[in-house]
């Protein structure tokens, strides 16, 4: 979090990620991730494609993205407001991110995509599965 005086505005405080809610608390900008709309959110970026920047991913790769992140995405979406089944469907979404994280590891060991990009791809991944492991239904 970057800090300012104490007199800051949320306006100053905006990280460019609109995923998060930014405001200003005792002079820190703080951005939160929280509820089911902010992980939908950010799950739907991992079906944006280039994720690895210009450096082109396997296609396998970038389809398995589009498809499993939707379904993790749907998973999330559909949870929200379902106390009867919405720790099933937040389940499934893990196991979503949790296939598309071991389909990286297999396409990197092979190497069709490079360590920096494998790397890249984790690390999204696991900042989601952390997020969709975050919410819990009631």
């Amino acid at each position: 979090s970057t800090t300012f005086p104490t007199s800051c505005i949320p306006a100053d405080c905006s990280d460019g990620n609109a995923c998060t809610t930014d405001t200003c608390q005792a002079g820190t900008c703080v951005h939160l991730r929280q509820g089911f709309d902010p992980v939908v959110c950010e799950l739907t970026k991992l079906t944006a494609g280039n994720l690895c920047g210009s450096e082109p991913v396997d296609l396998k790769l970038a389809k398995a993205f589009v498809f499993k992140g939707s379904l993790a995405r749907n998973f999330v979406g559909k949870a929200e407001n379902n106390t009867k089944t919405g720790q099933k469907l937040l389940n499934r979404a893990v196991k979503q991110l949790t296939g598309l994280r071991n389909k990286v590891a297999k396409v990197g060991d092979r190497g069709k995509i490079s360590p920096s990009c494998r790397a890249t791809l984790d690390g999204l991944l696991a900042e989601r599965l952390s997020l969709v492991q975050g919410l819990s239904t009631p």
